[in-house]
């Protein structure tokens, strides 16, 4: 068998090339991050946003991808890292959901024929 006949297609040489550019794995990168961002914050507002909160889950989440995008905005054009990458924590989404439930208990027990 020649070495010919071991290399790849010329269409996978060019493809294995683009991929090791340094912007193609920044887009690469920025792509990965991005989804990842965008299921943490759905998983987050939709914890903060359960129980009696549930009728106003869309705009918690609208909320969370604004301050998000603002959030992650600022920590790359501010930090001094290069490769610093800002968003919520899943701790003090936590603690978050937990005040607020019993915050909207301790407001439902004061206001009963109120409205949440």
């Amino acid at each position: 068998m020649s070495d010919a006949a071991l290399l790849p297609p010329a269409f996978f040489r060019s493809v294995n090339a683009w991929a090791r550019a340094p912007l193609a794995r920044s887009v690469v990168s920025g792509v990965v991050v991005g989804l990842l961002s965008i299921l943490f914050y759905l998983s987050y507002a939709a914890l903060i946003f359960s129980g009696p909160l549930t009728p106003w889950l869309s705009y918690g989440m609208a909320a969370t991808f604004i301050t998000g995008a603002v959030g992650g905005a600022a920590v790359s054009m501010y930090s001094s890292l290069p490769f610093a990458i800002g968003g919520p924590d899943g701790s003090t989404s936590a603690v978050t959901a937990a005040l607020v439930t019993a915050l909207t208990g301790h407001m439902a027990a004061k206001a009963p024929t109120a409205a949440c």
